[in-house]
């Protein structure tokens, strides 16, 4: 054998390493690729929470009125409105109003037999909790025989969050279960004396599936 040749053993050595090598590259590269996808699905779910924070905060002091007769306030919507809402929901007031910063209605022209929904800025966020509540109190509210709603104005990433409820919902309905859902968007009711809450629509269809 010539002195240039390497012996045996280290060409079948040379060889095991030219083979283990590429898988080791291969599994560094894809613990690269893991950490960089979780990374960004990090980042950018920090960017959605900031976005529906920031986009919360403007709508914070606000309620949207659903239903309610196009015109029905008038040319001096605030005006009506301070006056109309605790007139409706039997709310005490010091001068008989509520004070509001700014009402109109949606943007964009109104369809037939849906009128579009007014946008209320209270100025007194308080005041917004009491509308809230006396809303639900006195059950279906009416206006010149339209069932009206009064709801919190909420984020648009909240409404889809929320949105993906809506399967889970309708089984809770069919099944004559009340539910509520807390602020952002987690489903909460009871059953058999005992509480759940769900963050995630999946969970939380797979246990009422369960149910049946």
């Amino acid at each position: 054998m010539s002195a240039e040749e390497p012996e045996p053993n280290q060409t079948a050595a040379a060889s095991e390493d030219a083979n283990v090598t590429p898988a080791v590259d291969n599994e560094a590269l894809a613990m690269e690729i893991s950490q960089y996808a979780a990374e960004r699905i990090s980042t950018m779910m920090e960017k959605t929470e900031r976005s529906i924070d920031i986009e919360g905060r403007s709508r914070r002091d606000n309620i949207l009125i659903f239903n309610l007769k196009e015109n029905t306030e008038g040319r001096q919507p605030v005006t009506f409105f301070e006056k109309w809402l605790p007139t409706l929901l039997n709310l005490e007031t010091k001068r008989g109003i509520i004070k509001i910063d700014r009402a109109h209605r949606s943007l964009g022209p109104p369809k037939p037999n849906r009128p579009s929904a007014v946008i209320i800025k209270l100025h007194n966020p308080r005041d917004k909790m009491r509308i809230l509540a006396a809303a639900r109190e006195k059950g279906p509210l009416t206006h010149e025989g339209q069932t009206i709603f009064i709801r919190r104005d909420l984020a648009s990433g909240v409404k889809e969050m929320r949105r993906a409820f809506n399967g889970v919902c309708q089984r809770l309905i069919d099944m004559n279960i009340r539910f509520s859902m807390r602020f952002p968007a987690t489903l909460s009711f009871s059953h058999r004396g005992k509480s759940h809450s769900f963050h995630s629509p999946k969970d939380a269809l797979a246990y009422v599936d369960g149910l049946s």
